[in-house]
């Protein structure tokens, strides 16, 4: 039995979702002295350019300082947000550079899609900076990409040739030091779920979050190109967001900027200790630097057996790396502490109740009176990594956090421990198929006012994508789930359509390949097994369709690619994929794991007796050139998936004989666009 689902198009307006407010560097190059562009002009402390260019710009060359610095336009750029009626022209710019250690990183560009000007380009002023630690092009002063170069630019070989028939207003000065710039703030109501920083190609990795005094503290690793950035080593940096609600978010920016070639960021935590707020973190030195260059190569020497803090003038000239902090009096400006801690290069530290601190990392653990030290090693095989356990999982970035008398740890991308006392004992949870992943990586939890927990992380589309936030749920039994946060709910305000099927049918909705949907299904079952689905068809390319499947006997829930109208296979679960091989499973081992945020299935799924709710989001992305589907089920599970390319047209309701389906659905919010004028 076929069925189709009501439409309908009311007129009223999706509610915001909160507003966010980015605080951004506005560069200003109105102060600098001007040159003229000649051959052999110095560059290699820095140079600054500042242009306009002129309305259908063609792919060409527009300054040329050959082996040097090149500035041009091409007919389609690496970025594809900003394409319009297929094409996609991009400003260019590429510098190179010699680096001794690392002879194969020569050239490094940046880009700048023409399509983001507007309809007028020759109103936007464009700037393109270089100050040996960053390369980037602004746009109207707002940085629109970056990336960050080692080494010493080379030398000239050949004539300067500026096209400045194609260049309006061009200006140039090697007096980088005078580029002014000052904070501006940009303001969205597009919502802290699905949240990106500002810019086209730019991303939230890694994520910290920390409770205190009613106000939360989210920390992300900022990313531009998925990990791509200076040769695929990230240089990455924490920026800083605060809510008091949930609802409402400052983006404050950097917690620290980059400014020596080698820093990277690592991910951290944020603790209190000594009466300031510290935002712990590693530096990812050995990625830029030969580790016998790094002070972590001598730990032994500066830290001994039981580390106190050492400060960086106290081991110089060696580099900087592994554990550091930076620290604020005031919780929300920080300055570098330039002291090492520990080799650990992703540490994470946390409070513990009798107000000593610990430290997870490498596989071992530390404690402390406080952040200085001294560090004493409590245990040095937790937590437990690699092929010590059945996920195989990383040793980095462990989330320790207590909810009702357990203790957890969450390692990275699979692995989950619980346990109820301070030290232990710990159980393998992800072991006994009972962890929490649902597809977002990395997740970190943190206290909330009432007792709550939330959780935060991001899916897996390529290295850092979008924010979400999830609340923990605590059973008696020790177990977790999750749920969606309650302030973040969706809205019901527009609705589009609604409908149901019983027993072997489906209920069919059309919908736009560009609108968001909110969806809310109950499920009545007759008998406490059978399954049902929820599917998403892309008619134009039926390959891409998926489906969300609940198997009530066997209480699992899964996402996978579907072919024609038959219910999906079963896939396996992380334990068994685990189970099944000899290399366990880990972050891109096996196809089918949460932690690629693709196609997966997650067992012990509660709330399945009876009638219950599933709720989901269909949330188009063109800036991830992907949609994201997000669902909660029974109100204490989640699961996110990320299907590239999508463009589900179609949704459809299908069950088994002995259940029904009813479903209401809702236009969701769709992602915000960002053009280089801030709107």
């Amino acid at each position: 039995m076929m069925s189709r689902i009501v439409g309908c198009c009311l007129a009223c307006s999706v509610m915001a979702s909160g507003e966010i407010i980015q605080r951004l560097w506005k560069y200003d190059y109105s102060g600098l002295p001007v040159e003229t562009l000649r051959d052999n002009a110095p560059l290699c402390d820095g140079f600054a350019m500042s242009f306009r260019v002129k309305n259908g710009l063609v792919a060409g060359q527009l300054v040329e300082i050959p082996k040097t610095f090149r500035l041009e336009c091409v007919e389609r750029g690496g970025q594809t947000y900003y394409e319009r009626d297929g094409k996609n022209p991009a400003l260019r710019a590429t510098i190179w550079l010699t680096y001794e250690p690392r002879p194969k990183w020569k050239s490094l560009s940046i880009e700048l899609p023409l399509n983001a000007l507007g309809d007028d380009w020759s109103k936007r002023e464009i700037g393109v900076l270089y100050d040996q630690v960053n390369f980037l092009f602004t746009v109207d002063g707002v940085i629109i990409d970056r990336n960050y170069p080692v080494g010493t630019l080379d030398a000239q070989d050949g004539p300067t040739v500026v096209k400045t028939d194609l260049l309006q207003d061009f200006r140039f000065s090697s007096s980088v030091a005078k580029v002014g710039r000052t904070k501006v703030e940009h303001r969205s109501t597009d919502g802290i779920q699905f949240y990106t920083p500002y810019g086209h190609n730019t991303w939230c990795g890694d994520v910290v979050v920390y409770y205190k005094d009613g106000l939360f503290h989210l920390l992300y690793l900022f990313d531009r190109n998925h990990h791509g950035s200076r040769w695929g080593c990230g240089a990455h940096i924490f920026h800083h967001m605060t809510t008091r609600d949930l609802v409402n978010w400052v983006d404050h920016g950097p917690i620290l900027e980059l400014t020596e070639q080698w820093q990277s960021v690592g991910t951290g935590t944020m603790v209190s200790s000594g009466g300031k707020l510290l935002s712990v973190f590693g530096w990812h030195t050995t990625r830029t630097v030969d580790y016998a260059q790094t002070v972590s190569s001598q730990a032994e020497k500066y830290l001994g057996k039981n580390p106190v803090a050492v400060s960086r003038k106290d081991f110089a000239p060696l580099v900087p790396s592994g554990t550091t902090y930076a620290e604020s009096e005031d919780g929300l400006n920080f300055t570098w502490s330039e002291k090492f801690l520990n080799v650990t290069e992703n540490p994470s530290i946390f409070e513990m109740s009798d107000g000593s601190l610990k430290l997870f990392g490498s596989s071992r653990t530390w404690s402390a009176p406080g952040i200085d030290g001294p560090w004493t090693l409590v245990d040095s095989s937790f937590p437990v990594a690699g092929k010590e356990c059945a996920l195989r999982s990383t040793f980095e970035c462990p989330s320790y956090f207590e909810f009702n008398g357990y203790r957890y740890l969450l390692m990275g991308f699979t692995g989950m421990w619980a346990g109820t006392g301070e030290d232990g004992p710990y159980v393998d949870k992800a072991a006994e198929g009972l962890d929490i992943y649902d597809g977002l990586g990395v997740p970190f939890v943190a206290p909330y006012h009432d007792g709550r927990r939330i959780l935060a992380g991001w899916p897996n589309r390529g290295w850092a994508s979008v924010l979400l936030l999830r609340e923990v749920i605590s059973y008696p039994d020790g177990n977790l789930g999750l749920k969606w946060v309650p302030e973040l709910a969706p809205k019901r305000d527009v609705k589009f359509g609604s409908g149901s099927v019983s027993g072997r049918g489906r209920a069919i909705l059309g919908v736009g390949k560009t609108t968001s949907v909110y969806g809310e299904v109950t499920v009545t079952p007759s008998k406490p097994s059978g399954r049902l689905a929820i599917r998403f068809r892309d008619q134009s390319n039926p390959s891409l369709d998926v489906e969300l499947q609940i198997d009530l006997s066997r209480k699992r829930a899964q996402i996978n690619g579907i072919s024609g109208d038959d219910f999906a296979a079963g896939l396996p679960t992380a334990r068994e994929i685990a189970a099944s091989s000899d290399k366990g499973a880990g972050a891109g081992i096996g196809a089918n794991l949460h932690c690629l945020s693709r196609n997966f299935c997650l067992e012990n799924v509660r709330g399945l007796e009876g009638e219950f709710g599933i709720r989901f989001v269909l949330r188009r992305s063109k800036k991830l050139g992907a949609a994201i589907l997000d669902v909660e089920i029974a109100g204490c599970r989640t699961m996110v998936s990320i299907r590239p390319d999508a463009k589900f047209d179609k949704i459809e309701l299908a069950g088994e004989e002995g259940i029904s389906l009813t479903g209401d659905f809702f236009k969701y919010p769709e992602e915000g666009y960002f053009d280089c004028g801030g709107k």
